[in-house]
């Protein structure tokens, strides 16, 4: 693995994830079929690369134990587990998306994840999209959508109730024109029998756009069986 330019980074993590609809995109489509963003969202735009990539610097700059990297078992639902104290992750989140009728979309999330206790975690993602276009011969450009802080909290130390619980908050700030602002809350339940973990996610968001806020609910279950070499062999379904 080609070692990250931050020293304290100690591993980059790569997770596959099939989500749901990516909603409206922030471009404007031009006669030809192309994009364009204008040159004060390029300013921006920017302006939010150089606020995540010294995030990065200062987060690998922080004195840090040996890490004991925090497992990530799922593509959509969120686990209860998470970094020890004074380690740091650069994590990359790829998704993508083929509706059954119309055209395939993607994103990339990128940007370090702290652990800041041994039960709390906070981190920065720098969100790239390209939208699905809008019909034959119309193209679409990759771009920094928006940028995603979050923190989160597990209640008590792992074991020490019947049920782990995790509970996370996170803020979308838009770059690109046309992105709402969002605002998440998320209660995290996970419970280990043996080599078999069950979470559950419960929760909710706002999508905070210029003239509306409009909540939405979100909800998962998901469970993974751990095999041999580390391996683990699961699923999840979520709303």
């Amino acid at each position: 693995m080609t070692p990250t330019p931050f020293p304290h980074i100690d591993k980059i993590a790569r997770h596959l994830d099939a989500q749901q609809s990516f909603g409206e995109r922030p471009f404007v489509q031009t006669q030809d079929g192309g994009s364009f963003m204008s040159v004060a969202d390029r300013s921006l735009a920017r302006r939010a690369a150089r606020c995540l990539m010294l995030a990065g610097a200062l987060a690998a700059l922080l004195p840090c134990r040996p890490a004991a990297a925090g497992p990530r078992p799922y593509a959509f639902s969120q686990g209860a587990d998470s970094l020890s104290d004074g380690s740091v992750e650069l994590e990359s989140w790829f998704s993508a998306e083929k509706p059954r009728s119309g055209f395939a979309g993607w994103d990339w999330w990128l940007g370090p994840v702290a652990g800041l206790t041994d039960r709390i975690e906070a981190g920065l993602f720098a969100i790239f999209e390209q939208p699905p276009v809008s019909g034959p011969g119309v193209t679409s450009s990759v771009a920094l959508s928006s940028l995603r802080a979050h923190a989160s909290w597990l209640l008590a130390d792992k074991g020490a109730w019947p049920v782990d619980v995790r509970l996370r908050a996170e803020y979308g700030q838009r770059v690109a024109p046309g992105t709402p602002n969002t605002g998440w809350f998320t209660a995290i339940l996970s419970r280990d029998l043996g080599r078999l973990n069950v979470t559950a996610n419960l929760g909710g968001y706002l999508e905070m756009a210029d003239d509306e806020t409009v909540p939405y609910f979100v909800g998962s279950l998901a469970s993974t069986l751990e095999l041999p070499a580390g391996f683990r062999l699961g699923g999840e379904i979520f709303s």
